[in-house]
């Protein structure tokens, strides 16, 4: 689980004596806020899919091919290459994303979105604001999880919804923070076509009493939205 992984980077970077320069997930829906904010302390890049992974995971040939050609490239440049090699790896037809995150932006974009859970969970107490929540919510691009959901893409329902000045503004915030951590990204497939790179946990039902246990909830407040949302929701 997170709270593992979070203490095996960091016997990794140890042993290292430093950070460990990228952190590769092969793996189905890891690039999220939650994740990324959890291991921040001991990596430097983190490449990972919101969505599903087919089961041919990474071209690891054609990425390890380009590092052996330029292995000064740096963690950020290794990251991008990553990114790029695996949507080439895929056809136009297939459903893929893969993001490049700077973890010292991210450790930015944990205080950038503790805005955004204010002004929406001061917006669930008024019945066209909540509305308008709802619907930005069910109309944000989603994945096979559904409870996680494109952040960016969040942001930019909730500011087309007309959710109110200052819910759009700290949508405006979050925007800027993640356009900085996002050091590259991208997707194939209309199904994932509003993905920008990080997922965040915004289930419409209850919410996991194992989300409470993450850094990113501890230290934030969007799990309180969550379970503010939640109980506007069932009246």
């Amino acid at each position: 689980d997170n709270p593992e992984l979070k203490r095996v980077v960091a016997k990794v970077k140890a042993k290292l004596g430093r950070r460990i320069d990228v952190l590769g997930m092969d793996a189905c829906l890891m690039a999220m806020a939650e994740v990324a904010y959890q291991v921040r302390g001991a990596v430097a890049v983190q490449v990972g899919s919101e969505e599903l992974e087919p089961g041919d995971g990474w071209p690891y040939a054609a990425i390890l091919a380009k590092l052996a050609a330029r292995p000064s490239m740096t963690a950020r440049e290794l990251g991008s290459v990553i990114v790029d090699a695996y949507l080439a790896s895929y056809r136009a037809s297939d459903v893929v994303t893969q993001s490049a995150l700077d973890l010292a932006r991210i450790v930015d974009l944990r205080p950038a979105v503790d805005g955004l859970p204010r002004a929406l969970a001061e917006g669930c107490a008024d019945p066209a604001t909540l509305l308008a929540i709802v619907r930005a919510r069910r109309s944000t691009q989603h994945y096979d999880t559904k409870d996680y959901v494109d952040l960016a893409h969040l942001c930019e329902r909730l500011e087309a919804a007309g959710a109110g000045e200052a819910i759009g503004d700290a949508c405006g915030i979050v925007r800027g923070a993640i356009e900085a951590a996002v050091i590259a990204s991208g997707s194939k497939g209309g199904a994932v076509a509003n993905s920008r790179g990080i997922a965040i946990y915004f289930p419409e039902g209850s919410v996991s009493p194992l989300y409470a246990k993450l850094d990113f909830a501890k230290q934030g407040g969007w799990d309180r939205f969550l379970d503010t949302y939640r109980k506007a929701l069932v009246g």
